[in-house]
């Protein structure tokens, strides 16, 4: 990382209110330099990457056989169920090797991928192993993730449950050389999301269609024209969709009788049908 990209860092967290806290994270962690208490009870494990094993052969083309019929059916399948762009996106860019074997039948190419996942160097959002596998080589760093990550999880932890819940309950598979820590003998892992709101456009999740050129909302103007729109999702849910780019606050879409709705024909808006409640047992 170059001093600017720091200084950069810092003029982000400055502005989303985080650089008080995050500055004091590190100065805590800055004092256990000297004095570790986390020394006798976390240790970091980092394993480098490691060469497939080749008598794993046998059951990885298994696993790329059914990997290929699963992409294969995708495809086929409706694109209303595909992930989102930019989840693709974030996905491809972390793992190129899964792309390429894709493409080429580069079962070794596969093979890498599956020995060394739990160990990737890329965020994919499922979990951070490039933040173990950063702090290894720095003391700050290594000091930061023993005492302020997982030490401090780990006394939260027995603070909120005491002795009702058995601290094994926290211990993650171990896959391959996957990255994460051993506290008190249990190996856990870290994922780190953002305790920051962040404000975006969203729309139930049933307004948004997608073909081949990706996904796409019906909107509506202020003279009731139906316009199609093509929009970039963010991080969404099954019933709510996170618009990146494409649609501006306050734009209605088109929800219902999407089916019959077609570009440049003329709509009278009106609120969604709300969805039906249950019907109340006997007696209630």
């Amino acid at each position: 990382m170059t001093i600017r990209s720091k200084l950069a860092k810092v003029a982000r967290a400055r502005e989303d209110g985080r650089l008080v806290p995050m500055a004091a994270s590190w100065m805590r962690a800055l004092g256990k330099v000297a004095v570790n208490p986390a020394s006798d009870r976390v240790r970091l494990h980092a394993p480098p990457f490691v060469q497939p094993d080749a008598s794993e052969l046998p059951l990885v083309r298994r696993i790329f056989a059914a990997f290929r019929l699963m992409k294969e059916q995708q495809r086929r399948g409706n694109p209303l169920y595909l992930p989102s762009s930019l989840w693709q996106e974030t996905f491809d860019a972390a793992f190129p090797s899964l792309a390429t074997s894709l493409d080429t039948g580069d079962i070794d190419a596969f093979h890498y991928f599956l020995a060394n996942f739990g160990a990737w160097p890329e965020y994919t959002g499922i979990t951070w192993s490039p933040l173990v596998r950063s702090g290894v080589n720095s003391t700050l760093r290594r000091r930061y993730l023993e005492n302020e990550v997982f030490l401090r999880q780990a006394e939260l932890w027995r603070w909120f449950y005491g002795n009702r819940v058995p601290f094994s309950e926290l211990r993650q598979p171990q896959h391959g050389n996957q990255y994460g820590a051993y506290i008190d003998g249990e190996f856990v892992t870290v994922l780190v999301e953002s305790i920051q709101p962040i404000m975006a456009i969203t729309v139930p999740r049933a307004a948004v269609l997608s073909d081949q050129q990706g996904e796409y909302v019906y909107a509506v103007d202020d003279k009731n024209i139906v316009q199609q729109r093509r929009v970039k999702l963010g991080q969404s849910t099954p019933s709510t969709a996170v618009i990146l780019s494409g649609l501006d606050e306050g734009e209605m879409v088109v929800l219902e009788g999407i089916q019959r709705v077609r570009g440049g024909i003329q709509v009278a808006p009106g609120p969604a049908t709300p969805p039906p409640t249950a019907p109340k047992a006997a007696g209630q």
